[in-house]
């Protein structure tokens, strides 16, 4: 979360529909969506009912509250840092839905176009496939769960990049 030029990360865990626990800068709260649209939010947090102004533009959503202002990027389907720039074949939930199957585990080889996750959605199975060929370096789901549109399912280190980054 950005406010102004500093960068704050705040952690944010489901406790049940429209109800959150977040933890931010030290301090947690308890923060439930009591109404939204397209323009507006309003929530309660730690007892407060208040309404807050949004707006969206691709992976950033922009709060304004009184006047206060952030910038909000949702990191939590990113992948980690060391494997961002690569892991080119990584496959990710074009949709949300629930993980059927994960073909898949940690150091197996798979080749490009190789299906590694079934997902369940629209009620009908995708099959995902690996984008590149390579190693698994990390499966990040599990048979049941569900997942959010553009989901971390599996990371996996192609042969070019692991040649790559040794070579700098």
């Amino acid at each position: 979360m950005r406010e102004g030029a500093a960068t704050t990360v705040a952690a944010v865990v489901p406790e049940a529909t429209a109800a959150a626990r977040v933890s931010i800068a030290g301090a947690t709260h308890a923060v439930t969506i009591l109404a939204q649209d397209p323009r507006s939010v309003r929530f309660e947090c730690d007892g407060l009912m208040r309404t807050a102004r949004i707006a969206r533009e691709g992976a950033m959503l922009y709060l304004q509250l009184g006047r206060e202002e952030w910038s909000i990027t949702d990191a939590t389907f990113a992948p980690s840092l060391e494997t961002a720039s690569a892991s080119h074949g990584s496959a990710t939930a074009p949709m949300p839905g629930i993980v059927a199957r994960v073909s898949v585990s940690v150091g197996d080889e798979v080749l490009r176009g190789q299906t590694i996750v079934v997902l369940e959605a629209m009620k009908m199975m995708h099959e995902i496939s690996a984008g590149a060929s390579g190693r698994v370096a990390s499966v990040l789901v599990s048979p049941g769960q569900q997942v959010g549109m553009r989901a971390l399912l599996v990371e996996i280190d192609s042969p070019q990049t692991a040649t790559a980054s040794t070579e700098g």
